[in-house]
């Protein structure tokens, strides 16, 4: 399904909403999916793969097939609210609880998914109608070895910063798209992620992430594993690859099941 009636201004693609339906429901929270791949490309095994997961664990989830590079900030952060307002504009539709839905988010989705969470500004839309007036915050966020901060040198994944802002940047931006300083108490609850041994995106993202949000006395489970790498999704290795099980734990903790 199209994101949006008409494509917007500036879009090269049309961003899209995939339903992916549970056979067997055990509980009414929905997942929205955010796959990974630099803001340049998206990465089906962290879109699809999660999506087949969580209707295994009787949930229904929807993936967002959002703004890639060229196209860049706010577009992104447009679409991404624009998926939670249309899962909540139509929750009675699909069964599910609009006051239960949670962001999952891998790599730079898991940026675009701490973004959605934390960022507060109003940006440029070209298309205002009733769906755009609902709240588009998520009640949770689940991040997988995320990109989280823009800014500071060493720890920032700068491809996804350059596809995500292009040349069009400033530092004030980058401050307010960084989640570990634009969190605050009012930040949903997290579940996060990270292997130690990350070369692509450095774990002190979800480190400094998580400790900003215990400041703010914020809900957060941070599992950190020695090795496994980049980019896993949920074939993980032995070690890391319990990330899963831990995460349903949680989910049972938030009274999600």
């Amino acid at each position: 399904m199209d994101l949006w009636k008409n494509l917007p201004v500036g879009y090269e693609i049309m961003p899209t909403i995939e339903y992916y339906k549970a056979e067997k429901k055990y509980t009414d929270a929905v997942f929205i999916v955010f796959a990974g791949g630099g803001y340049d490309h998206l990465a089906k095994h962290e879109g699809e793969g999660y999506a087949k997961l969580f209707n295994v664990w009787g949930a229904d989830a929807f993936v967002v097939n959002y703004s890639l590079s060229p196209t860049t900030f706010p577009a992104q952060i447009n679409d991404a609210r624009r998926a939670v307002q249309f899962v909540r504009a139509n929750a009675k539709e699909y069964e599910v609880n609009p006051e239960k839905i949670i962001a999952v988010g891998s790599s730079a989705g898991g940026h675009l998914a701490a973004t959605l969470s934390t960022y507060k500004e109003a940006t440029e839309c070209s298309e205002i109608d009733e769906i755009s007036k609902i709240n588009f915050f998520p009640d949770y966020q689940v991040l997988c070895y995320p990109v989280i901060d823009l800014i500071n040198e060493g720890i920032t994944h700068k491809g996804s910063m350059m596809n995500l802002l292009g040349e069009n940047y400033s530092e004030e931006l980058m401050t307010q798209l960084s989640p570990q300083i634009a969190c605050n108490e009012n930040t949903p609850p997290a579940f996060i992620w990270h292997n130690a041994d990350d070369e692509v995106v450095h774990v002190y993202n979800s480190i400094n992430y998580a400790k900003n949000l215990i400041k703010f006395n914020v809900p957060v489970e941070l599992h950190l594993f020695p090795n496994g790498g980049h980019g896993v999704g949920i074939a993980s290795n032995k070690h890391s690859g319990q990330w899963t099980e831990l995460l349903f734990r949680w989910l049972r903790e938030m009274k999600i099941y």
